[in-house]
């Protein structure tokens, strides 16, 4: 691995969705995170195991795997300071993978470079697989979107980070069918693939391409 890879790798998540069968479908991706005191991580020890470690990333590949398979409901309100309005992003799941589901595992785990590795799939139950085919299918639109956060936040930082990226794939979406500023914009919206995730400095950034619905914009009535 490059030196420059070394400095800005912090997490990419790289996953595919393979078939077993007519009806049966499993994702599979590898996450990894940068072991570094520079990224502070939310573990109950100083020095935290690999198993907790493990831990982190399984949280976060389940939440991912759920983004992909059942998306979330979104609620934006684009800045506006000409009427003093104050931008704000809701992002609520649709539904999530319950922790502990036996189709969650992790299929391996190693250290290289002072990167932190697991490989780590879910296996869709049969009543799972029309939400991620309906996501995926051609009829939906797509957009894709970056964003910023303070590595400082700590490791949940990560997650906004990827919120933030959501929220503007969704802004660049409007902007580029909506001619006025919408008071507020609601939809739903889903993560086509694990976000790309890296750090650099004191900052996640993280990469999103999405499938979203805009279901109803909200006009202001004045001006």
């Amino acid at each position: 691995m490059s030196t420059f890879r070394r400095d800005i790798l912090v997490a990419v998540s790289l996953a595919c969705a393979l078939t077993l069968g007519a009806d049966e479908v499993f994702l599979q991706g590898v996450f990894s995170i940068r072991l570094s005191p520079l990224v502070p991580l939310e573990t109950n020890s100083a020095s935290p195991s690999e198993e907790e470690i493990a831990t982190l990333l399984l949280e976060e590949a389940r939440w991912i795997f759920s983004g992909m398979i059942f998306g979330f409901s979104y609620s934006y309100t684009p800045l506006d300071r000409t009427r003093r309005v104050e931008e704000e992003f809701t992002l609520q799941p649709l539904a999530e993978i319950p922790w502990g589901d036996p189709g969650l595992r992790v299929l391996q785990t190693w250290v290289e470079d002072h990167t932190f590795y697991a490989n780590i799939s879910y296996t869709l139950r049969e009543d799972l697989t029309h939400w991620y085919r309906t996501w995926q299918s051609a009829k939906v639109e797509t957009s894709e979107g970056e964003g910023l956060t303070s590595a400082l936040e700590g490791y949940t930082a990560r997650k906004k980070a990827v919120e933030e990226a959501v929220k503007q794939a969704i802004r660049e979406y409007a902007r580029a069918r909506i001619f006025n500023k919408p008071m507020t914009l609601t939809g739903k919206v889903a993560l086509a693939e694990p976000p790309r995730l890296t750090f650099s400095g004191d900052r996640y950034r993280a990469h999103v391409r999405t499938f979203l619905t805009l279901e109803h914009v909200e006009p202001y009535t004045l001006f």
